[in-house]
């Protein structure tokens, strides 16, 4: 079934409204709206002749199916191309930038297919009734995976799909937004799973868009760096040390100052003050433990009276 289809063209790489059913007599005439928007399209060039078709009959199509189920091959192939129009009319509804419309109507086959291979002839139903079904999941999975940078497995699209629609239904009930809780009671899952697929339901920003025409800098230039401190710490710190070298100046004598200079790495002297040559480094050593242990305790004396 698939080279038939590869032959047609459609395997070369929501919701269905004004147009008729696939079933029942009609013109081979396509209708005026679709024939226009698809004219000149890739579409048109690939099924133009397949489209203007007449339609089948309810007995042609039975037959069709019961031939399909058998696995009769050309059978199937006849009820996809009697079918186009179907899938097209639903296609054209998930078309967006990066998404053409011929890789839709090529989804949308394969759900046709599908709904072909699953289709009870003893339900009374009529195919297309059926079959939308099968397009719709098959082309909305398509658009969803191309389109989202976040790629989902299908059972959480769906789900998502059911939060949306009861998020809808009871905003029209209540007069206001629904909140979690209420999704979750309607939907009988838990608020958590509601909350958590909420998230990957957002869209994602390019961190060159810009937020207003008012603002010209990108949303890049908004977001902090992760290496950076946030300004509140920054400023916190900066009152810490300030706090710290003032107790220095107060408590610390002149020789303790200059070692704690010395060790922060500070532009000081290698001479300490009152001493007329260097230090030894053991000496240096015991005079910067000596300012440390001095320091330490004045800060904790001086933040515990606070």
């Amino acid at each position: 079934m698939q080279k038939h289809l590869r032959g047609m063209g459609m395997l070369s790489s929501y919701e269905f409204i004004g147009f008729p059913d696939s079933t029942g007599t009609g013109s081979a005439d396509l209708e005026p709206e679709l024939e226009q928007s698809l004219s000149g399209t890739a579409i048109d060039a690939m099924f133009g002749n397949i489209l203007r078709r007449p339609l089948l009959t309810q007995e042609e199509e039975q037959e069709l199916l019961e031939r399909a189920k058998a696995g009769d091959e050309e059978a199937q192939a006849r009820l996809v191309e009697s079918n186009l129009r179907l899938v097209i009319s639903v296609a054209r509804r998930y078309v967006r930038p990066g998404l053409p419309l011929e890789d839709l109507v090529q989804e949308g086959a394969l759900g046709l297919l599908k709904a072909i291979q699953n289709f009870d002839l003893n339900r009374g139903l009529r195919f297309s009734t059926y079959a939308i079904h099968w397009i719709r999941q098959c082309v909305g999975r398509a658009a969803d995976a191309q389109c989202n940078m976040i790629r989902l497995p299908n059972h959480a699209v769906d789900t998502l799909r059911k939060i949306e629609r009861t998020r809808n239904e009871l905003r029209n009930e209540l007069g206001k937004e629904p909140t979690s809780e209420e999704i979750a009671q309607k939907l009988g899952i838990p608020v958590s799973k509601v909350n958590r697929l909420a998230r990957f339901a957002m869209g994602n920003l390019s961190l060159e868009y810009k937020p207003s025409e008012e603002h010209s800098a990108p949303l890049s230039a908004l977001l902090c760096s992760p290496e950076e401190m946030d300004p509140e710490s920054v400023a916190i710190e900066r009152v810490w040390v300030s706090e710290i070298f003032d107790l220095m100046e107060k408590t610390l004598t002149p020789r303790e100052r200059w070692a704690i200079y010395h060790l922060l790495g500070l532009d000081v002297s290698d001479i300490p003050p009152d001493s007329p040559t260097k230090l030894s480094r053991e000496r240096m050593r015991q005079l910067e433990k000596q300012a440390l242990t001095k320091l330490r305790a004045v800060v904790r004396e001086h933040y515990a009276d606070k």
